[in-house]
Order: C-alpha cells, then structure tokens, then sequence
C-alpha cells in the first residue's frame, strides 16, 4: 500500500513538472523583421492629474527649518513643482495650513510666535 501511495505521487510530481511549448497561432515571419506586440500596455503608477499622482509624484508637503520661517532652497523647488501641478489641474481646490508648537502660545513676544507670524508670508 505505501508503495502505491509513492509511486502515485512521484507521477504527479513527474506530470506537474512537465511543460509544453505554447502553440503558434501564426504564420511564420520569413521576413527576418520583428512582428509588432500585439499585448496592451498596462500603464505604471497613479493616473495622471489624480490625488494619488500629487502626493507620490509631486508630494504634498513644504516643511520650514526649526524655528526658521524663510524657505531652504529644496523646500523653494518643492513648492514651485505643487504650484505647477496645481496651475495644470485647477479643478482641485486646496488648503494652506501650518501647524506650530505650543511654545509660540506662552508669550506673543517669544522667538516661536515671530516665527508663526512670518511663515504664512513666506509662502
């Protein structure tokens, strides 16, 4: 009996081993050239102007420095390429918004609160 259950399963593997070659559906090219794809083209990543493409194509994010409100260089460019995306596709509307710690909300003189101030003037 264990000798069958062996055997049995060593054909199995040996059929599911086996492949077969595809079979040509056309005729051969003696031309020598490259016949066209005819497979479609599945496109790569987000569709083009989708809230998806803008938040992992072009991002979503402009950070200031600590304690700083001028923009470095790179966040300058970051903001230019959210501008761009946002001038091709106008239909989406958008917030501006900044967010601070709580050390700007102890005194309105503190270093933090000039700082809270100056950056929406920045962007």
């Amino acid at each position: 009996m264990r000798l069958k259950v062996v055997m049995a399963a060593t054909a199995m593997l040996l059929l599911a081993a086996c492949s077969s070659k595809p079979a040509d559906t056309g005729a051969a090219n003696t031309t020598g050239t490259t016949a066209p794809s005819t497979t479609a083209t599945v496109p790569q990543g987000p569709a083009a102007g989708s809230i998806e493409e803008f938040t992992t194509t072009i991002g979503d994010r402009v950070f200031f420095g600590f304690d700083r409100y001028d923009l470095t260089a790179e966040a300058q460019a970051q903001l230019q390429k959210i501008a761009a995306w946002l001038k091709t596709y106008p239909q989406y509307r958008f917030v501006i918004e900044g967010h601070t710690d709580d050390r700007a909300r102890v005194s309105t003189t503190s270093p933090s609160a000039s700082v809270v101030r100056m950056r929406p003037r920045t962007i």
